[in-house]
């Protein structure tokens, strides 16, 4: 999909919750990234918490994501605007980077298994997958946070899935990933996901 493709959205208006959460997720995996590595954030949002964390560690980072205003570089990192998860290829090299992250995002997107499998093309072999998303325990949570006004009701109200570990295990097993790890963390309403391409010549 072009970028003339890619339909304007609406401010969030983030509050304190929202960012709050955000900055949770960000320490929980920054320390699966390591120093110099060349990192694609897929999902990045409006935010460049992650991108100051990559290039604090020596690495590179790009971000994708439909509400990236202008593409292109900013600083030492790279912008690309594009709608995510929804079959379409990302437009980035294969083989590409390091490590792929999606921060809150498989929920979100119509084709998981297709983003996944984007990340292991974006990844070289050995590369590594890290995502986070919210466990089925956090559905009523959020939703009365929404109720309250503390994070934004529109990004709740687009969540289109909540995934428990085994199916996130069968999506990354399909798309071609091993060493599939998970845990689950803030009182069992997130978890983690880590994964590896495998090296080449593995037969895998």
């Amino acid at each position: 999909m072009s970028t003339t493709d890619v339909p304007p959205k609406p401010n969030r208006n983030w509050g304190w919750g929202d960012r709050l959460t955000r900055f949770f997720r960000i320490g929980k995996i920054l320390p699966f990234i390591r120093h110099g590595e060349r990192v694609v954030d897929i999902g990045c949002g409006q935010s460049n918490a992650v991108m100051a964390a990559v290039e604090s560690r020596g690495g590179s980072y790009v971000g994708v994501d439909p509400l990236v205003e202008k593409e292109g570089m900013r600083g030492a990192a790279e912008f690309v605007r594009h709608i995510v998860g929804d079959g379409g290829r990302i437009p980035l090299p294969d083989t590409s980077f390091d490590v792929a992250i999606s921060l809150a995002v498989l929920e979100h997107v119509d084709d998981p298994l297709g983003l996944i499998a984007e990340k292991f093309r974006l990844l070289k072999p050995g590369g590594r997958l890290i995502l986070t998303t919210p466990t089925r325990f956090a559905k009523p949570v959020l939703e009365a946070l929404v109720v309250l006004h503390i994070i934004n009701k529109q990004e709740i109200a687009e969540h289109k899935h909540y995934f428990n570990r085994a199916e996130l295990r069968d999506l990354v097993t399909r798309a071609g990933f091993s060493d599939f790890k998970h845990e689950t963390w803030q009182l069992l309403m997130n978890q983690l996901v880590t994964a590896k391409k495998p090296p080449v010549g593995t037969g895998q």
